[in-house]
């Protein structure tokens, strides 16, 4: 009798320390899950105030305000300068290149419509060349704002494009860059005489620029 009770006792303790193990193993599973979790960006609370991420950032995703409690600053898109160069072949044309540069610390992206007119004083008659060559113009200013070629850079950004010449005398000697924001509103509004005189050029730096409006 003493001996079964003997056995029964050892075995309650066994049981016992099976199930303490086994209850201790189950918590460090859930702490190791929810350490994972929120290493993956799960489970976040409302209260946590940590910066945007690097993969946020990639994706243009402006946080709504800082953690200082400043709200994030719209971007703004200025001109640093651009070079030009008067081509006679394989087609005789305008190339250009411009560098567009954000000048707020944001995290958001720039984003706006470019446009370029290129005319002739020497030749009036001869019909202004547009960038992009299909967009439609009234009085010098685009009918529609969307119909440029996208811009969208965080910190700066090179353009280049070709507008070429359709007459068989002259050159363009002044070139009009217009840039509008997603909503319509004017950007820049840029005139510049080129120092073009018919002859090739050769690619000529512009004065750096910050225009905006």
């Amino acid at each position: 009798m003493r001996r079964k009770l003997l056995i029964a006792l050892v075995v309650l303790l066994a049981s016992l320390v099976v199930c303490s193990c086994s209850r201790s193993g189950s918590d460090d599973v859930e702490a190791s899950d929810s350490d994972t979790r929120r290493e993956a960006g799960f489970g976040r609370g409302a209260n946590d105030s940590e910066e945007p991420s690097e993969a946020a950032r990639s994706r243009g995703v402006p946080p709504h305000e800082r953690r200082d409690g400043t709200e994030e600053a719209e971007p703004q898109i200025a001109i640093r300068g651009f070079s030009y160069e008067w081509r006679l072949e394989p087609e005789k044309g305008l190339h250009v290149k411009i560098d567009f540069v954000n000048t707020r610390d944001t995290y958001a992206r720039a984003r706006g419509y470019l446009f370029a007119v290129a005319s002739s004083n020497t030749q009036p008659s001869v019909t202004p060349g547009a960038y992009p060559w299909d967009a439609h113009f009234e009085e010098g200013y685009p009918g529609k704002h969307t119909d440029g070629n996208r811009l969208l850079f965080r910190d700066e950004l090179g353009s280049r494009f070709f507008i070429p010449y359709r007459g068989e005398e002259g050159y363009f000697d002044h070139l009009k860059i217009i840039v509008y924001h997603e909503d319509g509103r004017i950007a820049i509004d840029l005139d510049y005489e080129l120092d073009v005189t018919g002859e090739p050029t050769g690619q000529i730096d512009a004065t750096p620029l910050s225009v905006t409006m």
